[in-house]
């Protein structure tokens, strides 16, 4: 509480600020602090009250009674209760990830699951004029989101479907950089500060706005119409955000395995920052292993941002060829997972999402270009 750099401390004072409901809860003896014994920054909380989590007989009604105030409250804000998105380290594997049934007569083009990824060549690489690179990526079909099989997904990921891209598209090898950033936009507003290091703390409506400025830099028409927090594609070759399919088809380079490398969560560590080994920071861009297809930290470090609102059973209804979202929804997609979550949020098919305007630093998003057909 008194350390400034304490996530949690940092997450309450950004729900204050955004008017975002904290809900303190009191567990075994505690008592609410007086606002003298609580940082400026959050010193409020010690009027708002508390709810009450005791330990012995009561201790279910005390649970049931908190569960349903934050449904009553997320009702007055006009949301719908959603199931709990803890994100749960991966328990021991039973076995290979299978495809559900209705994929099994055509499996996705896949290549096999490499050994160290350091060895596997990578794709085409082409640089800009501020010397980001980006991996060309070519058109291909795979399977999207979790099969059945899988006990760590979450129903948002299901049912696992046929996906075809059929434009080849360039992504960033890294997540967009500090000093790129700063280059671009003249402002860094990252908490761990660093020149290779993720720019984080950046919205959606940040990451869109970044794309058009570098566009309009590199002498491109602007992908995005932006007026205030209107935002539609105009298309063209500028820079944009991937779309959901598009990122998780670069992050699994082919394979079918819960993380490119295969199902091994003791691999991890090669490939990823996360909340088992990052000590809550980022750290220099590419420092872990590359995914079969050249790209870096696709696997953990930050949050992505894509272009597609996100609806929880989007894939039920999704198109096969280059989908790209629903046309509404809760909030943009996030893919990939960060330094501050479990590995299982790491996976290739995991999705999360956030409201467009949110900006923290567990987030920050890489860049994609449409290439031309070959």
């Amino acid at each position: 509480m008194d350390d400034p750099g304490d996530f949690v401390r940092i997450e309450i004072e950004a729900a204050l600020q955004r008017r975002i409901p904290v809900v303190p809860v009191l567990l075994g003896k505690a008592l609410m602090p007086a606002e003298e014994d609580l940082p400026g920054s959050f010193a409020v909380l010690a009027y708002r009250q508390a709810a009450e989590v005791r330990p012995g007989k009561d201790f279910r009604a005390h649970i049931h009674r908190l569960i349903e105030d934050l449904e009553k409250l997320l009702q007055r804000r006009g949301a719908e209760p959603v199931p709990s998105r803890e994100r749960l380290e991966p328990a021991p594997d039973d076995g290979d990830i299978e495809l559900d049934p209705m994929l099994e007569e055509h499996p996705a083009e896949a290549v096999p699951t490499p050994g160290p990824t350091r060895a596997v060549p990578a794709q085409k690489v082409v640089s800009n004029g501020i010397g980001m690179e980006l991996v060309v990526i070519p058109a291909g079909r795979f399977a999207m989101g979790s099969p059945t099989s899988d006990k760590h997904s979450y129903p948002d990921e299901k049912p696992q479907h046929r996906v075809e891209i059929t434009i080849p598209f360039q992504l960033g090898v890294y997540p967009v950089t500090q000093e790129e950033y700063q280059l671009v936009t003249g402002a860094n507003p990252s908490f761990c500060k660093g020149p290779r290091r993720p720019v984080e703390c950046v919205s959606w409506f940040d990451a869109v706005r970044f794309c058009n400025l570098l566009s309009q830099r590199e002498g491109l028409d602007a992908y995005y119409r932006i007026d205030e927090e209107q935002v539609s594609a105009a298309g063209g070759r500028g820079y944009r955000l991937p779309t959901e399919a598009e990122r998780e088809y670069a992050c699994r380079a082919g394979t079918q395995t819960k993380w490119s490398f295969g199902d091994d969560p003791e691999r991890l560590d090669e490939y990823a920052w996360y909340r088992g080994n990052a000590q809550s920071e980022t750290f220099t861009v590419g420092e872990k292993a590359p995914n079969p297809w050249g790209l870096f930290d696709m696997h953990g470090h930050v949050w992505n941002w894509c272009w597609d609102w996100y609806a929880g059973d989007y894939y039920g209804q999704s198109p096969e060829k280059d989908p790209c979202g629903p046309e509404a929804g809760d909030g943009r997609v996030l893919r990939g997972g960060s330094f501050g979550d479990a590995m299982a949020s790491a996976r290739s098919a995991a999705r999360f999402s956030n409201d467009a305007s949110i900006a923290d630093c567990f987030i920050s998003f890489r860049l994609a270009r449409s290439a031309e057909r070959d």
